[in-house]
Parts: C-alpha cells; sequence; structure tokens
C-alpha cells in the first residue's frame, strides 16, 4: 500500500490511463482528479464526463466536442 496520499493519487491517475480502470473518484488531489476525468471524457470521446472534470470542465467539453466536429467535417 502506498502511503503517500500524493503518490497514490499518481498511481491512480496512471492505472486510469494505461488500464481503462477510471476510478476517478478515488482521486483526492482536485487537479489530478479532474485530469482524470478529462482523460476519460477524451478516451470515450463522451462530454458528459466534462463536468466533473474540475477546473479542466470547459477545456474538457470544448476539446471533446471540436474533435467530434471534425470527424464530422472530414467525412
Amino acid at each position: 500500500m502506498i502511503h503517500s496520499q500524493p503518490l497514490q493519487d499518481d498511481c491512480l491517475l496512471v492505472a486510469a490511463e494505461k488500464q481503462k480502470t477510471w476510478n476517478c473518484d478515488a482521486i483526492s488531489d482536485p487537479m489530478l482528479q479532474g485530469e482524470c476525468w478529462f482523460q476519460r471524457a477524451e478516451h470515450s470521446q463522451d462530454a458528459s464526463f466534462c463536468p466533473k472534470a474540475g477546473p479542466f470542465a470547459e477545456d474538457c467539453a470544448l476539446h471533446v466536442l471540436s474533435s467530434g466536429f471534425a470527424r464530422w467535417v472530414r467525412s
């Protein structure tokens, strides 16, 4: 068990990225938790996760929706 909370949060974020576990609520640091939700929205192309991205919510929505729009325009 990792006893350092910052290291534990880093580990949970890496696990979310690599294993697609997306246990974002387990991350206590608000910035890392927001990053986790942003990445989940990005990987799934589902902007409904963006409100959970905290400080990154607006950027998340713009990113996910604009990348979806770009795919639509190319087709």
